[in-house]
């Protein structure tokens, strides 16, 4: 007799759903710091066109290039509050990606748990059945003996 855990293809299936959901947390969480890496470089980007803007002013410059040049700098800020804004929308999905994880991992545990205690009581039944049957053996010899003593 062999050992059959009852919920083998659950236990599988749940084990899958963990692989993919870290996967999942670890595509959003790659996500995430690509996005801060590039806010990082935006908001630097912004920063040295603001003191080029502060150099050439200190110049002197047309008012023209001037206008187009702080219509740029408006665009690049506009542009930094989206990224922004898409950054918090990653780091949300990835506190749902982490939640879900936790849930299949929790969920995977239970199992791995349930699977442990049934394989306990599995080789604990064996061992009894085994004891049972060596004491059998041994009692059967006993008696065997002591019929053959009385003939």
């Amino acid at each position: 007799m062999t050992f059959h855990f009852r919920f083998e293809a659950t236990l599988k299936r749940q084990e899958g759903l963990f692989q993919e959901a870290r996967m999942a947390f670890a595509r959003a969480r790659r996500k995430v710091l690509e996005l801060q890496e590039r806010k990082s470089r935006f908001r630097s980007d912004i920063w040295k066109q603001k003191e080029l803007l502060s150099d050439q002013q200190r110049r002197g410059m047309n008012v023209s290039y001037y206008l187009a040049f702080t219509e740029h700098l408006a665009g690049l800020e506009h542009k930094l509050h989206t990224l922004e804004e898409e950054l918090l929308r990653a780091r949300k999905d990835l506190d749902n990606k982490h939640r879900e994880l936790l849930a299949c991992e929790m969920q995977l545990k239970q199992l791995e748990h349930l699977k442990t205690r049934d394989l306990e009581a599995y080789r604990n039944g064996v061992r009894k059945a085994e004891q049972k049957q060596l004491d059998e053996l041994s009692g059967g010899r006993g008696v065997r003996a002591q019929d053959e003593s009385q003939i």
